[in-house]
């Protein structure tokens, strides 16, 4: 995880991202867009002028996410599948 101290550059396109605050807090959260209350559009959980913004970065994929298969060193349908194996008695 690279956090990107450049706010400017934080995804503007409602995608989640994960915010670090001045305070040490952190929190998921996404652009909304401006409306009549917001006219500069804002990022969820925080003021339009929120000062406490530090850092963003990108949300890191889940342990179990698995790569397309095009992208894996050997190919999905390449693994054999082991029936029948264990250490039983």
């Amino acid at each position: 995880m690279t956090w990107n101290l450049n706010l400017t550059d934080a995804p503007r396109d409602g995608s989640q991202i994960l915010m670090a605050t001045a305070k040490g807090e952190r929190m998921i959260t996404k652009w909304l867009q401006p409306t009549k209350h917001t006219p500069n559009g804002r990022f969820d959980g925080f003021p339009e002028n929120a000062n406490s913004l530090l850092a963003w970065c990108e949300l890191p994929l889940h342990p179990h996410h698995m790569p397309p298969a095009d992208l894996l060193p050997v190919s999905a349908d390449a693994i054999p599948i082991i029936e029948d194996v264990g250490g039983g008695c």
